[in-house]
């Protein structure tokens, strides 16, 4: 799972308008509220973290904004 992060004031406010001129309304969330998405699931390192931090590759230079977060889990 992946979803923005409200963490980001450009990114709230362009939201905020694309909210204003749709039908389909998007809601950003804390990284501590998508976190609890996994409760009781085993989370695949390296948990929920920036979508670009979670597998980075080594080649290429991570973004500095922190838009996004992601996690990958597995139920047992």
């Amino acid at each position: 799972m992946s979803d923005g992060t409200n963490g980001n004031e450009a990114l709230n406010r362009a939201v905020e308008v694309y909210n204003g001129q749709s039908a389909n309304t998007y809601h950003l969330r804390s990284p501590q509220e998508i976190a609890a998405f996994f409760t009781g699931l085993d989370l695949v390192e390296p948990g929920v973290v920036s979508t670009a931090s979670w597998r980075p590759d080594p080649d290429r230079e991570e973004p500095t904004a922190d838009v996004s977060v992601c996690g990958v889990a597995v139920k047992s």
